[in-house]
């Protein structure tokens, strides 16, 4: 399977690499949950930053495994079991929380992963209000207000000390774009759309390979958007939200 990064999924990218960098990560051990295809651990592998992953999805891990076999600072587990307490620096769940049920039990599991004081950065999809066919189609169970996302992790046991929303203005001409194209991309990624469990294990490596959609993640024209939207990130505007957190 080709990835295909799509515009959103680069805004983001942009983001959580300028964090990293921010809260010192370089030379630590960052767990990624839920990594879809992977194609961020090249960043975080020129940053020397040792790499661990977990997927539930066997098809993520197959095309992760086969892409970064020969890299021995690239670990990635086949399940939870294998996660040690307390053995990470950092934790990233980009785009994850909102397809778990019982998400404030999840990051409680995340939080016994960290080390003291380790960093949690966490990304999901802003407001409610934009609920769309891309969230039922790829099996989100809900999208976070900023007060709502900023409790859950408090409640976790992380002290927040970040929150930021992301790809705005793009998003105003962006989303309706996607979720117009989103039920051609489901019925050709997803057997069985009505399985929240299916719809989530795909949606990580799943893309659309729209001529459109790929023309407008070149970098000749997504970068100048990636640059302007950084004037908007504490203005609760975009539609995808970036929480940080510490282990207390």
């Amino acid at each position: 399977m080709i990835f295909y990064p799509m515009p959103h999924y680069l805004m983001r990218k942009s983001v959580l690499l300028k964090l990293l960098k921010k809260y010192n990560c370089e030379n630590k051990n960052l767990l990624e949950i839920g990594y879809g295809a992977g194609e961020i651990f090249e960043s975080y592998l020129k940053m020397r930053i040792k790499v661990f992953g977990y997927d539930f999805s066997e098809e993520a891990y197959q095309h992760a495994q086969n892409k970064y076999a020969n890299h021995s600072d690239i670990t990635l587990f086949t399940a939870p079991s294998e996660l040690k307490a307390e053995s990470f620096d950092v934790l990233i769940a980009s785009e994850v929380l909102e397809h778990i049920e019982h998400d404030l039990c999840a990051l409680q599991t995340w939080h016994s992963y960290l080390k003291t004081h380790g960093v949690i950065i966490v990304s999901v999809p802003a407001h409610k209000k934009r609920w769309g066919q891309s969230d039922m189609a790829f099996g989100h169970f809900r999208r976070y207000e900023k007060s709502e996302i900023i409790e859950l992790v408090e409640k976790a046991g992380f002290s927040v000390s970040e929150f930021l929303t992301y790809d705005f203005p793009s998003c105003l001409f962006l989303d309706p774009l996607r979720n117009n194209r989103i039920n051609k991309l489901a019925s050709k990624y997803i057997p069985n759309s009505g399985s929240l469990e299916t719809a989530s294990k795909i949606s990580g490596i799943a893309r659309d390979e729209n001529k459109i959609i790929r023309f407008l993640s070149k970098p000749i024209f997504i970068n100048p958007i990636i640059f302007f939207q950084q004037l908007f990130y504490t203005t609760n505007l975009g539609s995808g939200a970036i929480i940080v957190g510490w282990k207390k």
